[in-house]
C-alpha cells in the first residue's frame, strides 16, 4: 500500500499465534516471529510482529542494545505501557486483541513502525521512527484518545528494555548453536553428530549465546535523571579490568556509550523507572512492579511516563527520544529534536526519504514503482558506522551479520555500493574508502571484518580470489558515474590503521593488480586461479579433490570478470599509468584465449579442478557466463547457444529467479544438499548479472528476469513463507523434485540462514542494479551512454543522481555528477525517429553541441556539480 507520506508500506494483518501459515521452519523450533528493518545512516532496528523492537548499532563492533529475550526479562523496546486503576496493559501483540472489544494494527513503513490498538475504548496510536540522517536515536510518538463520554485518568509510558548482546568477533563465539537447535543441514548423520557436538560445547559454556550472555552480564549500569532535559540515562560500566585501550582493536566492545530516554512533555510531571517486574493479573492485564535504582546489575530498562487526564473524546500526544551517545553530547542531541517534533517533523522527515529513493515505473506493471522504492529504502536504511575505520558502510545482513556478527564479504560491499552510487554517491565513496582501509601494504584484502577493527578469514575463506576484481569494478562504476576522478589521488591508510602506512587510490589499483597476478596467480590452462573460492564460497565442495583444487584450481568466473573489468581499467590508466596499461592489454589477450578454450559447444567450463579436469562439463553453472556475455568475448553463435541453454536449463525450470547450477552435484555426506546454496540454489547476486547479460542479447528475457526476481513474484509463488515478501535472504532453495524445503533458505552446519532470513542486501541492491542496467545507463571514461533495454517505450526512472523519462517521441533526462565535468552523452536514437530532432539543456534550445551519428544522438556538455536537465524530442 501507499501510506500517508505517499511511500510504500506493508500492512501486517496476520494473527501469527493462531494462523498456522505463519509458522516457519528454523534450525530449532518453528517460529512465528516476523520482522521489518527500520533504520537510518547510523542504527538499525528490527520491528517485530509481536509489537516490540530491537536496537542495533555498530560503532564499536556489532551489538544489540535492546535485545529481546523474555527469559532474561527483557521485552525489547518501543513498547507503550498504559496504567488505569492500578491495572496495566501494553501494545505488545496478543491474539485476543482483535475481538469485539479490542483491535490491533501493525504497519511496516519506509523508516517507521506503527502500532494502533484500542482496548476499553482507549485508542493508542504508537509511531516509532529514527530520524533521517546520522543520529543514533529513535523518536517515539504516542497518541492516546479517550473514546468514551467520561473523563479518565491514565498513565502512559514509553518503554525500552536494555539488554546488551555484543556479537563477539572470535571464531568460536560465532557458533550459532542455541539450546533448541536440532537441524544442521539436510543430512541426518551430520545433524546427529553436530547435536552431540552442540551439547558438548554448551556443556563447557562456549556457544555464542552463552559467551554473549556472560559478557553482557559483566556490565553494571549507573543511572541518572537529568531534570533539565527530562532524560533518564543509563551509563554502562565494565565491572572487570578492561583488557584493551579504547582506540585498540578488540573482538568486542568494552566501551559502551550511555543509553538514554527523554520526554518532550516538560509541562507535565514525569515518572521514571529503570527496573520492572511483570506478573500477569488477568487476560491482557498485568501487574507491573516499577522501581528506580542508582546502580543496577540486572537487566535494566528505561521507562518514562506521564499521568494524563483525558476528557471525553480528547486526544493527547506524547513524544519521546531514545538513543545512545557520549554523555556530554546527550543534552544537545535531545534539544536538536525538541522543537522539530512539534513542527510536523514526521512529514519533513519522510519527505527526505522520498527525495533519496529510486523510482521506476512502467504502465504494464504498476507495482514495480512501489517495489523499486521499497528496495531502495531497505538498502539505504541498512547503513551503519564503524568508528575504527571512520566510515559508513552497508552490511551484508541476515544471519551473517545479525547472528554470526560478521561483516563481509568485500564482494558484497561492492554489489551494494553500485546502486548506492545513484542514491548517495558520498556513501558509495565511503564504502570504497572503507574497503581500502582494510587492505594491507602487501595488497591483501580480508574476507570479513569482526569486532572492533579485526579481520577474519573464517578458516575456509582465507584465500578468496575474487575480492580485488570486485573492488576494481566497484571503483570504476563509482569513478565513471560520478566523474570524481580526484578520488584517485586521495591517500588512504593501510590496515592496520596504526601501521602509519598509506597510499593513494591509484597506487592501490596497482597493488590490487600485483596481488591478483602474483599472489592469486594464473593456472596451467591460462585462467586466474580460484584459491579458497571466487564469488562462490562453496565451489571447492563441488570437485572431487578439494586439496588440489585449492592449490591449483582455476576459475572462469574470475577470468571472465577480468575480461569485463580490464578494458574499462585500461581506459582509466591509459595516460596515467601507460606501463600498467600495456601489461593489462597483454594479460587480457592471454585470459581471453584461455576462456575461449573452455568452450564445450554448449557452455563454458566453470574452471579446472587442479588435476587437469574441467569443472562444469556436464553441469551448467551460471556464475561466470554473464561476465563472458558482458565482455562480448564469445562469438555471436556461441552467445546464442549459451543464452538458449541458460534459459532452458536454469531459467524456465525455476518458479522464481534462476538456478545457479543444473544439474546439481552430489557432495560428500550431503554437506551441500542438492538445490541448496551454490549447489543449484537461487541467488540474487548472480541473477542480477544474468538479467544484465540478457539485456545485451534479448530484451524480453531480460525484462522477464527482472520480474521473476521480484518480491511480488515470490509472494505469488510462496505466499506462506513470510521472508521474501518484504525482505529476504541472499539465496533460496530450488524447487525441482528431490530438493528439501523448496522456496526456503538454507540451514548449514555453520549458518542457519532460516533463523534470521531477511535483511540481506543482496536481494535489495541487486534488484535495483537490474533496473539501472535495463534502463540502459552505462557510464564510461568518456561519458554516458543511454541505450534502454526494455520492451516498453514509455517508462520513468528517477534517482538523486540520474533520471530518465521516455515516451514515443521524447526523451528527458537529468544528471548530477559529483564535480564539474565535461561529458559526452550518447543516446540511442529510437528506430522510428527521423533526423527531425530538437534538443534542449536546462530548458534552452541547443544546436552547436548536438549531432546525429548513425543510430546515436550525441550531446557534448560541460555539466556542473549541481546537475543539468536535457531533452531530446522527435518532431
Amino acid at each position: 500500500l501507499l501510506d500517508q507520506f505517499n511511500l510504500p508500506a506493508y500492512s501486517y494483518t496476520c494473527m501469527q499465534t493462531i494462523d498456522l501459515t505463519a509458522r516457519t521452519n528454523t534450525s530449532g523450533k518453528d517460529s512465528v516471529d516476523h520482522w521489518h528493518q527500520v533504520g537510518n545512516d547510523r542504527i538499525t532496528l528490527t520491528a517485530h510482529n509481536g509489537g516490540y523492537m530491537q536496537f542495533f548499532i555498530a560503532d564499536r563492533g556489532l551489538q544489540w542494545l535492546s535485545f529481546h529475550n523474555p527469559e532474561k526479562e527483557c521485552l525489547g523496546g518501543g513498547i507503550c505501557f498504559l496504567e488505569e486503576n492500578k491495572k496495566m496493559w501494553w501494545d505488545l501483540y496478543n491474539s485476543k486483541m482483535n475481538s469485539q472489544k479490542s483491535s490491533y494494527k501493525r504497519v511496516f513503513g519506509c523508516g517507521y513502525f506503527q502500532k494502533v490498538f484500542e482496548r476499553k475504548n482507549l485508542k493508542v496510536e504508537h509511531f516509532i521512527y529514527p530520524p533521517f540522517g546520522d543520529d543514533p536515536v529513535v523518536l517515539s510518538e504516542i497518541k492516546v484518545t479517550n473514546n468514551t463520554d467520561q473523563t479518565r485518568m491514565v498513565s502512559v509510558y514509553d518503554f525500552w528494555g536494555v539488554k546488551i548482546q555484543s556479537l563477539i568477533g572470535a571464531l568460536l563465539a560465532m557458533l550459532i548453536i542455541p539450546k533448541d537447535r536440532k537441524k544442521f543441514g539436510d543430512s541426518k548423520l551430520i545433524s546427529l553428530v553436530l547435536r552431540f557436538v552442540k551439547n558438548l560445547i554448551r556443556t563447557f559454556q562456549l556457544a555464542s549465546d552463552q559467551k554473549r550472555e556472560r559478557f553482557g552480564a559483566k556490565f553494571i549500569f549507573e543511572s541518572y535523571f537529568d531534570k533539565e532535559n527530562y532524560a533518564l540515562i543509563l551509563n554502562p560500566k565494565y565491572k572487570s579490568k578492561v583488557p584493551v585501550e579504547e582506540d585498540q582493536q578488540a573482538d568486542r566492545n568494552y566501551y559502551l556509550q550511555p543509553i538514554f530516554l527523554a520526554s518532550y512533555q516538560k509541562q507535565l510531571p514525569i515518572k521514571y523507572f529503570n527496573q520492572i517486574q511483570i506478573r500477569k493479573k488477568e487476560q491482557l492485564t498485568y501487574s507491573v512492579k516499577k522501581s528506580y535504582h542508582p546502580i543496577t546489575n540486572s537487566t535494566p530498562c528505561l521507562m518514562l511516563g506521564h499521568e494524563l487526564t483525558l476528557e471525553p473524546q480528547e486526544s493527547i500526544c506524547l513524544r519521546f527520544i531514545f538513543g545512545t551517545e557520549e554523555y556530554e553530547k546527550i543534552p544537545e542531541l535531545i534539544r536538536k529534536y525538541e522543537k522539530s517534533v512539534r513542527e510536523d517533523h514526521k512529514e519533513k522527515n519522510f519527505e527526505l526519504w522520498k527525495e533519496n529513493l529510486l523510482y521506476f515505473s512502467v504502465e504494464a506493471e504498476p507495482w514495480l514503482s512501489r517495489e523499486a522504492a521499497w528496495h531502495s529504502y531497505y538498502l539505504r536504511s541498512a547503513a551503519l558506522f564503524d568508528k575504527y575505520y571512520a566510515n559508513h558502510y552497508l552490511p551484508q545482513g541476515n544471519a551473517y551479520t545479525f547472528l554470526h556478527g560478521v561483516n563481509g564479504a568485500i564482494r558484497d560491499y561492492v554489489l551494494f555500493l553500485v546502486p548506492m552510487i545513484y542514491l548517495n554517491p558520498q556513501l558509495a565513496r565511503e564504502m570504497l574508502e572503507y574497503i581500502y582501509r582494510t587492505m594491507t601494504p602487501e595488497g591483501e584484502l580480508p574476507y570479513a571484518l569482526v569486532g572492533v577493527g579485526q579481520t577474519l578469514g573464517a578458516i575456509v575463506h582465507e584465500t578468496s580470489s575474487d575480492l580485488h576484481l570486485f573492488l576494481l569494478w566497484g571503483l570504476l562504476e563509482y569513478l565513471y558515474t560520478t566523474r570524481d576522478f580526484q578520488f584517485l589521488d586521495k591517500k588512504i591508510p593501510f590496515y592496520p590503521l596504526d601501521s602509519g602506512k598509506s597510499s593513494t587510490v591509484i597506487e592501490k589499483i596497482e597493488l590490487s593488480l600485483k596481488f591478483l597476478f602474483q599472489k592469486v596467480g594464473i593456472g596451467e590452462h591460462g585462467l586466474i586461479k580460484v584459491g579458497s573460492g571466487d564469488w562462490s564460497d562453496g565451489i571447492s565442495l563441488l570437485v572431487k579433490n578439494r586439496r588440489a583444487f585449492l592449490k591449483r584450481g582455476e576459475s572462469t568466473f574470475n577470468s571472465a570478470f577480468a575480461l569485463y573489468v580490464f578494458p574499462l581499467l585500461i581506459d582509466l590508466l591509459q595516460t596515467k599509468r601507460p606501463k600498467v596499461t600495456k601489461f593489462l592489454e597483454r594479460r587480457y589477450e592471454e585470459i581471453k584465449k584461455a576462456c575461449l578454450n573452455s568452450w564445450n559447444c554448449r557452455w563454458f567450463y566453470r574452471g579446472w579442478d587442479g588435476k587437469g579436469n574441467p569443472v562444469g562439463d556436464n553441469n551448467l553453472f551460471l556464475e561466470h557466463h554473464p561476465w563472458l556475455i558482458l565482455s562480448e568475448v564469445p562469438s555471436p553463435s556461441q552467445t546464442k547457444i549459451l543464452i538458449n541453454n541458460i534459459h532452458k536449463l536454469l531459467d524456465l525450470r525455476s518458479k522464481i529467479g534462476q538456478y545457479i547450477l543444473y544439474p546439481p552435484g552430489n557432495v560428500i555426506l550431503n554437506i551441500l544438499p542438492r538445490g541448496w546454496d551454490v549447489n543449484g540454489g537461487i541467488w540474487h547476486a548472480m541473477n542480477f548479472l544474468l538479467t544484465w547479460a540478457y539485456s545485451k542479447c534479448d530484451i524480453d528475457k531480460a525484462y522477464q528476469s527482472l520480474l521473476k526476481n521480484s518480491m511480488a513474484r515470490r509472494a505469488e509463488v510462496y505466499p506462506h513463507i513470510w521472508y521474501g515478501i518484504w525482505s529476504g535472504s541472499d539465496s533460496y532453495n530450488a524447487d525441482y523434485v528431490g530438493v528439501s524445503n523448496p522456496g526456503q533458505t538454507f540451514i548449514h552446519p555453520a549458518t542457519p540462514q532460516t533463523d534470521f532470513p531477511i535483511m540481506n542486501l543482496n536481494l535489495h541492491a541487486n534488484f535495483l542494479s537490474s533496473i539501472i542496467k535495463l534502463v540502459g545507463i552505462n557510464f564510461t571514461y568518456d561519458g554516458l551512454t543511454i541505450d534502454p533495454r526494455l520492451p516498453h517505450n514509455k517508462f520513468k526512472f528517477w534517482t538523486p543522481v540520474f533520471a530518465l523519462e521516455t515516451d514515443e517521441n521524447k526523451i528527458e533526462g537529468f544528471y548530477r555528477p559529483v564535480i564539474d565535468s565535461d561529458c559526452l552523452i550518447r543516446v540511442r536514437k529510437p528506430k522510428h525517429w527521423t533526423k527531425n530532432i530538437t534538443t534542449s539543456v536546462n530548458g534552452q534550445p541547443v544546436t552547436e553541441n548536438f549531432e546525429i551519428e548513425g543510430q546515436w544522438l550525441l550531446l557534448k556538455l560541460r555539466i556542473p556539480d549541481t546537475g543539468i536537465s536535457f531533452s531530446l524530442e522527435h518532431l
